[in-house]
């Protein structure tokens, strides 16, 4: 992707929406839920190790050692923001389980339903 200034690369995308809450993939609602968050766990994965990897990058070719990085002790504002985000982060990758309650009425008990082959 080009800049916005158009001058150089970037190895950023743009953000592809899709409409999850009406995806069905298999027959059991519960298997839906976690191939749902299984996808979005690698999503996030992978997009932290390569935001990781560029910012190691650029702090090592600024002189900035890992070791110092390792160091660092947030403020409590900080922790607060990271609380937040790692909530939402939660909900993003998680939440599709919860749909699995929702089914229930339908389909029985759940994930017991499919432990006893239903």
């Amino acid at each position: 992707m080009v800049s916005q200034n158009g001058k150089h690369e970037t190895h950023t995308t743009d953000y592809l929406a899709y409409d999850v809450e009406k995806a069905a993939f298999f027959d059991h609602p519960a298997i839906d839920a976690l191939v749902s968050s299984m996808v979005a766990m690698g999503s996030e994965v992978w997009s932290a190790q390569r935001r990781i990897k560029v910012l190691e990058s650029v702090l090592t070719s600024q002189g900035i050692s890992l070791e110092k990085v390792n160091q660092y002790k947030p403020s409590a504002e900080e922790e607060k923001a990271w609380r937040a985000q790692r909530d939402q982060f939660i909900k993003r990758v998680y939440g599709s389980l919860e749909k699995t309650g929702e089914a229930r009425t339908q389909y029985g008990a759940g994930m017991d339903s499919l432990r006893q082959g239903g």
